[in-house]
């Protein structure tokens, strides 16, 4: 590739990376991959005790979580893998889930919704931030760069 190019699968310029942009994009991912790792798990066990259940398990029992796995995991391999794709999802996602979860579970209490909505929707924004200011370092320091050639 030619300097000055992108890089496809990142979204950033070709060549050496901002020191900062490394962190914020690193950060970003484990912050993508712990969130996702978290609910996969608490879904999985979800799913283990309704299966261990005396009623037996539910087909909607098992479909929800089975589902919420999906979407999670298809979420952080995307941010993962295609950058510029997972710093749009992402906080997306984020604020889907801050605007739609406390109409959808106005029956619990106030600090559950506020539990849920810190651990499911502030990561998935918070990595997006992260993925969208990274690209701004990256293109600010490619400007400067091509500004002193």
């Amino acid at each position: 590739m030619n300097e000055g190019t992108e890089n496809t699968k990142t979204g950033s310029p070709t060549g050496q990376r901002e020191p900062a942009a490394r962190w914020m994009n690193f950060l970003a991912r484990v912050i993508s991959g712990l969130w996702a790792g978290f609910w996969i798990f608490f879904a999985v066990a979800f799913s283990a005790a309704d299966l261990n259940s005396r009623d037996g398990a539910s087909l909607g029992g098992l479909l929800i979580p089975l589902g919420l796995t999906a979407i999670l995991l298809f979420l952080a391999l995307t941010a993962w893998r295609w950058v510029r794709i997972g710093r749009i999802v992402l906080p997306l996602t984020g604020l889907a889930v801050l605007v739609g979860y406390p109409l959808i579970a106005e029956h619990f209490p106030v600090f559950t919704r506020a539990l849920v909505m810190a651990t499911l929707g502030l990561p998935p924004l918070s990595a997006g931030v992260l993925l969208i200011t990274t690209w701004r370092v990256d293109r600010i320091s490619r400007i400067q760069k091509e500004a002193d050639a």
